[in-house]
């Protein structure tokens, strides 16, 4: 038998046995359209599941691909919104996606972290300009915090 495979643990057999509906290993050989020793197989770490396999799998046992194959140590990795991980507002966030230019320099900004940085010199900026905003007019305060962002963002790309 070839060279065990280094899977962490076995990943395809706990995903399976403790995914919400059970499943038995006849009903995922059978969506994988597959034999009982190719499963086996995967299951026990000796050879790994192709692509389409990989994702019928996290399918049926509500998974991700990272955990499946080792990647990730969470069954299912949970998501922020962008407005959440940016301090970018919802319409900020929709006004990105509708221009790919700038959605690729912030793109190209939020994995360098570069752009983290920038954000929370706009929130100090704006945390001392809200002293000189009235209470009252809320609006012009988030439009500030949002043209503070964005002049930071330009300031750095050099536009």
């Amino acid at each position: 038998m070839s060279k065990k495979t280094d899977n962490k643990e076995n990943r395809y057999m706990i995903a399976r046995k403790s995914a919400k509906k059970k499943i038995n290993q006849a009903e995922v050989e059978s969506e994988l359209h597959i034999c009982h020793d190719k499963f086996s197989k995967i299951e026990n770490g000796y050879i790994f599941p192709d692509a389409k396999e990989l994702k019928t799998l996290s399918l049926m046992y509500d998974c991700d691909i990272d955990y499946l194959v080792g990647i990730q140590n969470e069954k299912k990795k949970t998501y922020k919104h962008a407005s959440e991980e940016t301090g970018l507002s919802y319409k900020a966030i929709e006004t990105l996606k509708e221009d790919p230019e700038i959605c690729k320099i912030v793109s190209d900004l939020l994995e360098s972290k570069k752009i983290l940085m920038l954000i929370k010199e706009a929130k100090k900026a704006d945390t001392i300009a809200k002293r000189g905003i009235a209470k009252d007019d809320m609006i012009k305060e988030k439009e500030l915090r949002e043209l503070k962002t964005w002049e930071a963002i330009r300031q750095y790309i050099g536009d």
